[in-house]
């Protein structure tokens, strides 16, 4: 009988951390997605209005670092929102790259989505509990530090 590929190299595929991680990932985007469709926007797009909405201007180097964004991603998804008119870039004289900034529609729209997004929240944290929740910043701010 011909042996497996886990077998051989004696490991166990379904404890990946990376893959469990990459799951748990695709599971709280769909619940996000799903709440936030009728809108227009996913969780991704969602988070970027946030990142922008947080400061007055905001580069687009630093709303990749915060959300861990591929710059590939980031450009796509601030194009799309652009282009429905909730956000703009300006430049600015004294920094080579635009900032990004939410437009006076872009700020209704947070308030629009706004109630569907704090319900997903609380469904996310009814289902997990409080504790693990609370757990995934300092988890993602460990990796990070290495």
């Amino acid at each position: 009988m011909k042996k497996s590929l886990s077998e051989i190299l004696d490991f166990e595929p379904g404890t990946c951390t990376g893959a469990q991680v990459r799951k748990l990932n695709r599971i709280v985007s769909k619940k996000y997605n799903d709440a936030l469709s009728p809108f227009g926007v996913n969780i991704s797009q969602a988070n970027i209005i946030f990142a922008t909405s947080s400061k007055n201007g905001i580069l687009q180097t630093e709303i990749a670092s915060a959300l861990v964004l591929e710059r590939s991603t980031l450009h796509r998804d601030i194009k799309r929102l652009i282009d429905r008119n909730l956000l703009r870039l300006d430049k600015n004289p004294n920094i080579k790259s635009p900032s990004v900034y939410l437009t006076d529609e872009g700020n209704a729209f947070v308030k629009s989505f706004l109630p569907s997004w704090k319900r997903t929240q609380k469904e996310i944290e009814e289902i997990l509990g409080n504790e693990l929740v609370g757990s995934i910043p300092a988890m993602s701010a460990q990796l990070q530090k290495k």
